[in-house]
Formats: structure tokens, sequence, C-alpha cells
């Protein structure tokens, strides 16, 4: 288990880089992590195109999606060693609640609420401050709400208990063949 903290604590900055990365030239570089509205102001007072923001989007997408959903997975079964299904979902689920919590707590709290460094001038008018705060106070009980969810799963997976004598990767083939 010592493994999986220390792979989330990686992953973290591996977040913390791809966003340090898109606002390297300020904050709007980072825009499309903003709601629309904040994003067509920024269109309009011409400090970014509309095709930037969609490619800068494609980019920090790959660049935490083959981390979370590829490497980490890849590194729980294969350098941790998870063989059962448990293991590696226990082991999954520290990675990313430490990840969740880091980007929470730091990321989205103090850096974007507390910093001026993802502050965009121009878009005071929008009614976007408000909302963003209600967002950020409510994240702390999106723990929580991942709890229950976990909880839910869990009873769901008892469904498939003829599943137990399977590896963890073919039971990951068959947890993803069943939403497909």
């Amino acid at each position: 288990m010592a493994m999986a903290v220390m792979e989330g604590i990686i992953l973290s900055f591996v977040l913390l880089l791809v966003c340090v990365i898109n606002i390297k030239d300020g904050p709007v570089g980072g825009v499309h992590y903003y709601e629309p509205p904040v994003q067509e102001r920024v269109v309009e007072l011409g400090l970014i195109a509309k095709e930037q923001i969609k490619k800068n989007l494609a980019l920090s997408s790959a660049a935490l999606l083959v981390p979370l959903v590829v490497c980490i997975p890849l590194l729980v079964v294969f350098i941790n060693g998870a063989r059962s299904f448990k293991d590696a979902f226990l082991q999954l689920l520290v990675i990313y609640m430490i990840c969740g919590a880091f980007d929470r707590i730091f990321i989205d709290w103090y850096w974007v609420g507390h910093t001026k460094a993802w502050f965009i001038p121009g878009r005071r008018h929008l009614c976007v401050g408000r909302k963003l705060r209600l967002y950020l106070s409510l994240r702390p009980f999106s723990f929580f709400i991942h709890l229950v969810q976990t909880g839910s799963n869990l009873v769901q997976l008892s469904k498939y208990q003829h599943l137990g004598d399977l590896s963890c990767t073919q039971c990951y083939a068959f947890v993803m063949h069943s939403y497909s």
C-alpha cells in the first residue's frame, strides 16, 4: 500500500505539471478549464482563439488521460503486484483519492481560489465567481459522495462472486465489457 501512496503523490504532481504547463504564458492558456461564458468572453477580447482553446483542451486531456487510465492501472498490476480485483481496486482507490484530494485542496481551493495565477482580466462582469465559490465550497463533500458510490459499487460487484478466481486483468476486461 506504500507504493500506492507514493504513486498517488506522483500522479498529483503530474496533474500539477499539466496545469503549470497550461498557464505558463498566463491564465488564458488554461481557459479550457473555465465555464463556456468565460471562454467566450476571452475569445471576444481577442486574448485567445477558439481553435487554440480546443487544441489546449485536447493536449491537456491526452496528457492526463494516459497516466490516469493507462499508466496507473498498469503500475498497480505489474509493479505493485496486485493479483486480485480487490487488491487492484483498493490500490487504485488510494491513488485516485490522493490525487483527488490534492486537486481539491491545493489546485482548486488554494491555487485557483486564493492566488492571482488563474485570474483572467476582463471577465469580472460574468457571474461565474459565485458559482465557482459554491462549487469549491461543496468539493470537500465529494469525498463522502465518492465513498458512498464506492460502497454501492462494491455491493454491485458482490453479484459477480463467480469472478473470484479470475485474475485482475481478466476481471478488468469483464467489467469494461459489461459497460460497453
